[in-house]
């Protein structure tokens, strides 16, 4: 007989190339009283990249470079405005000048036609116009070439002050950055500790209710084997009290049965002693009666039927000793 298999959903899928599926494995979360790993907890350094990502600090050399270049180009770009300035005062101050002289030339060759000066004399004065003009410009010339070469000077220095102040603006942030790192990492620190002790709270917590239930089950199963053994106990009392009532039961019903007999016997006795006495004993058993009662009257009676009995009982077997002891005589 050739076998039959029966297909599967496993084989169907081998069959057609697919590979079975696998189901995912959901992770089992940790027990609550899990030692905590203080490791999640521990808190590193803060670095210069940390604030930089984290707050958008730069600390880095190229960031003082590019402060110092700015504050250079500003001062290039103020000493240039410097020089500009200077020219465009000395250009001022020379059209200043010529506007100035032409005017006095213009005033001078009017008083020299009006007073009748000869060439020569116009010639002198002309010449003494033109010195002074050329003085004045001397010394604007002079003064703008003084404030040049200060500026040209500070533009030299410009510089070295741009390497001095990227060293001072990258020293001072290194010193910010170190006191910003410092207060970030105690920061991140007092949190971690904060999470740390909330968690150890938690942990124990969960320990003490831990410990709570399984006290709580304890006492739960405790309790329930006092009440099965109580609960036996108490069907074996009542059992037992069932068994000893029924004992009772039975013992008074036997009692009451032997007391009905024994009662029969005695009034039955009783009236055939009544019945078999003389006179004189029925009326001391009367008076006894009302002396002591009847039971009590009986009693006494019998006491003293039964003594009688004994009596003649032992009297009898004395005579029958005394005959038989005689019999060996001659």
């Amino acid at each position: 007989m050739i076998p039959v298999y029966k297909k599967t959903a496993s084989t169907s899928r081998v069959a057609m190339g697919k590979p079975a599926v696998k189901k995912p494995v959901t992770p089992k979360p940790p027990s609550p009283t899990t030692a905590i790993d203080i490791e999640k907890y521990r808190t590193n350094n803060t670095q210069l990249t940390d604030l930089k990502k984290q707050y958008g600090l730069d600390y880095s050399r190229n960031f003082a470079q590019q402060q110092a270049q700015a504050m250079a180009d500003a001062k290039r770009t103020g000493l240039n405005t410097q020089m500009k300035q200077v020219n465009e005062n000395v250009n001022g101050a020379n059209d200043a000048l010529s506007r100035n002289n032409f005017q006095q030339y213009m005033n001078q060759a009017q008083s020299q036609v009006g007073a009748g000066i000869n060439g020569g004399m116009q010639a002198d004065q002309n010449m003494r116009l033109a010195m002074s003009r050329q003085a004045a410009m001397g010394n604007i010339y002079r003064d703008a070439a003084t404030q040049k070469s200060n500026i040209s000077a500070n533009m030299a220095n410009v510089g070295k002050e741009q390497v001095a102040e990227e060293n001072r603006i990258y020293n001072e942030r290194l010193q910010e950055a170190f006191q910003n790192a410092m207060a970030d990492t105690q920061a991140r620190r007092s949190e971690n500790m904060n999470l740390l002790g909330a968690a150890q709270q938690q942990r124990s917590q969960n320990i003490n209710m831990d410990q709570w239930q399984k006290q709580f089950a304890e006492q739960q199963k405790n309790t329930k084997w006092s009440q099965d053994f109580s609960q036996k106990n108490t069907a074996f009392d009542q059992k037992m009290a069932l068994d000893q009532f029924n004992e009772q039961k039975k013992n008074v019903s036997w009692d009451q049965s032997f007391q009905q007999t024994q009662y029969a016997d005695n009034k039955q006795w009783r009236e055939f002693q009544y019945n078999n006495m003389s006179a004189s004993e029925k009326a001391q058993l009367e008076w006894a009666k009302q002396q002591y009662g009847e039971d009590a009257a009986w009693r006494d009676y019998e006491l003293k039927y039964n003594g009688e009995l004994m009596k003649g009982q032992y009297q009898a077997e004395l005579d029958a000793y005394s005959g038989s002891a005689l019999d060996f005589l001659p």
